[in-house]
């Protein structure tokens, strides 16, 4: 992906409304990529990089973060996330 800074990142996120993901004890945004990928929900294209929460001033010693982009299946246009644990 190529970005150390929350400038880069941000750079790269779009203004689609937020959103709130759940994920059950154990699954992470990685896990629920693979499943949508087989369900086809989303292009099997999925990008995801696991990012350093301290760019974000997270001081949480468990929490991590991730930056995914995907293509919803029949969509034009890729669209990215961004997922912060903790």
């Amino acid at each position: 992906m190529g970005f150390e800074t929350i400038e880069e990142l941000a750079g790269r996120l779009d203004w689609s409304p937020p959103s709130l993901y759940l994920f059950h004890p154990g699954r992470t945004p990685c896990t629920e990529a693979t499943r949508a990928v087989v369900e086809k929900v989303v292009e099997d294209n999925v990008v995801i990089q696991e990012l350093n929460p301290a760019m974000f001033g997270v001081e949480v010693s468990a929490a991590r973060a991730y930056y995914m982009v995907f293509r919803p299946t029949g969509a034009s246009e890729a669209t990215s996330s961004l997922f912060i644990e903790g």
